[in-house]
């Protein structure tokens, strides 16, 4: 069931202006603050349980709207507005004046019932495959950390081949990995089309359900409520945008294209309505002429992507990360202002296209990260390759912005890998 957003704003209009007297200070502050933050982030936050709800420990989360559905599994909701005050710092359930079916919309025929999205983690990171020279040329360990307490990751389960350059994807219960280069094994050298996934809440391994269009690696992976996407990669490099659906395994469609072929651009984020693919490294241009462009393409319909900023300099082999109101990008491989690893962190703004701003660096200059990881706090950057093959798991504050901090290690240096969240 979708969120009939201006019914729940005209509601909240109706309570500002019968505020007199008897009013409470505490009510009054609780009104404006929906209203502020209604009218600058322009969506309701979508939870299966309050016990997802995010820490307001953070005060970055004050005034935030979110909506706990009926039909969770948890049996603690059902179905209400929640808001994180000031008061008690805490979620405050938001009384309707409305029914239930009043304060909502139907899904668009077909919908199914969209899972949460999980474009801010509560639990864990997962990570796939990658290169682990230490070990041998491609491994099939799927890695998990925790983002609640900063921890080295754990082996968890094995993905279906060793394998690494594949592009990661997560909805509420799964993580995927789509396509990918075979190292090492009895299937390498090959590339692959296989789409994987391997459950967030029960360790175990991965299991085969369905296939890309065509095998291919070192491109980008995204995902929406509903879908996983894959998008741009070798061979090629290809400007195909492809996805496929959560509810039922199978296989991908052509479904829209990138502004431009482009391989090894592994970082991308993700807003409540975009899925953003940053710089990247084209076929068709001279050696070391890494892109800069920041493109957008919608999931609510399928849709060409088009340009919507620019980063500090041509990147490519970077890591991606969101927090509700920006897209990140982090370390990388470029030619500007010199060659070789960066250490930037830089981000840009959801709400209006714009070009991207260096806020902090990473503890390490590196890049073959593959995707990133994304709390409600944090972002976190694996592993990498910088005159080394790194462990190191960076995070870097959403809020304070500022320099990452090493928070753990890998299973062994490594790059190339896959990665989803719960």
């Amino acid at each position: 069931m979708a969120i009939n957003l201006t019914k729940i704003f005209d509601e909240i209009q109706i309570r500002n202006n019968a505020i007199d007297s008897n009013t409470s200070s505490s009510e009054q502050l609780r009104l404006n603050s929906i209203t502020n933050r209604m009218n600058s982030m322009g969506g309701v936050l979508t939870y299966r349980s309050t016990g997802h709800l995010p820490s307001t420990a953070d005060s970055g989360h004050i005034g935030s709207i979110a909506y706990v559905a009926s039909d969770n599994v948890f049996g603690d909701s059902s179905g209400a507005f929640y808001m994180a005050t000031f008061r008690d710092s805490n979620w405050v359930k938001i009384p309707s004046l409305q029914d239930s079916d009043e304060a909502a919309i139907p899904e668009p025929e077909g919908g199914g019932g969209a899972e949460p999205s999980v474009r801010q983690a509560s639990n864990y990171g997962f990570i796939g495959g990658g290169t682990m020279p230490s070990i041998a040329p491609a491994w099939d360990y799927i890695q998990k950390f925790s983002l609640t307490a900063d921890a080295n990751a754990t082996d968890v389960g094995n993905l279906i081949d060793r394998i690494s350059q594949s592009h990661g994807a997560s909805s509420a219960t799964h993580g995927y990995m789509m396509g990918g280069f075979i190292g090492h094994g009895p299937n390498a050298p090959s590339v692959t089309n296989a789409i994987q996934k391997f459950s967030h809440t029960v360790d175990g391994d991965a299991t085969d359900v369905a296939d890309l269009l065509s095998t291919i690696r070192s491109g980008g992976g995204g995902y929406s409520p509903t879908h996983g996407y894959q998008f741009g990669g070798d061979p090629g490099p290809t400007n195909q945008i492809q996805k496929f659906e959560f509810a039922t395994d199978g296989n991908s469609t052509d479904v829209a294209n990138l502004t431009a072929p482009t391989r090894y651009n592994s970082g991308i984020a993700i807003s409540s309505t975009h899925i953003y693919n940053m710089g990247g490294y084209p076929g068709t241009t001279p050696t070391g002429d890494y892109v800069e462009t920041i493109e957008k393409f919608p999931f609510s319909a399928d849709g060409d992507a088009t340009d919507a900023g620019d980063l500090s300099a041509g990147v490519a082999y970077h890591s991606g990360n969101q927090s509700t109101t920006h897209g990140y990008r982090a370390g990388g491989n470029g030619a500007v202002p010199a060659p070789g690893s960066r250490n930037e962190i830089e981000k840009f703004e959801f709400a209006t296209d714009g070009n991207a701003a260096d806020v902090g660096d990473l503890t390490l200059a590196r890049y073959s990260l593959g995707n990133g990881v994304s709390s409600t706090t944090h972002g976190y950057t694996m592993g990498g390759y910088g005159g080394g093959y790194s462990n190191i798991i960076d995070k870097y504050s959403f809020v304070s912005g500022g320099n990452a901090v090493d928070v753990g290690d890998t299973l062994a240096g490594m790059n190339g890998y896959g990665s989803s969240q719960n």
